[in-house]
């Protein structure tokens, strides 16, 4: 089984958009708030409807609860669908990504995420 987040409020997603979580819908007050950049999905209001991490370990949790898990076995699926199935909410209101947005969140492309991609690594 695999689960996938929608748009996820990650940290490297919070400095592009040069917020922290306790301020991160201050990025829609960019004057350009509801434009997307040429090639990418990433406009300040869309992010004002992305998921924390909390979403998705609620979805996993809601899974791992689930006596018939097993059943849902080499499928895929996403926290905002589990969310309608167990009925668990986000902590932000309105829900996060899919349940509002659901066209949106499944175009995902490698040039769409590149932004949030790190090109360096710290040292282990």
């Amino acid at each position: 089984m695999a689960l996938t987040p929608g748009f996820l409020r990650s940290e490297r997603v919070l400095e592009y958009f040069g917020v922290s979580e306790a301020n991160w819908k201050e990025a829609a007050k960019n004057k350009n708030a509801n434009v997307n950049s040429r090639d990418q999905n990433n406009s300040p209001t869309d992010f004002l409807v992305s998921e924390s991490s909390r979403y998705i370990g609620r979805a996993m949790v809601a899974l791992a609860a689930d006596p018939k898990v097993k059943k849902k076995g080499g499928r895929v699926f996403s926290s905002w669908v589990l969310a309608r199935e167990y009925g668990f909410t986000a902590l932000t209101v309105p829900s996060p990504t899919g349940a509002t947005m659901p066209e949106r969140s499944t175009v995902t492309t490698k040039s769409a995420m590149s932004a949030f991609i790190p090109t360096e690594f710290p040292a282990l």
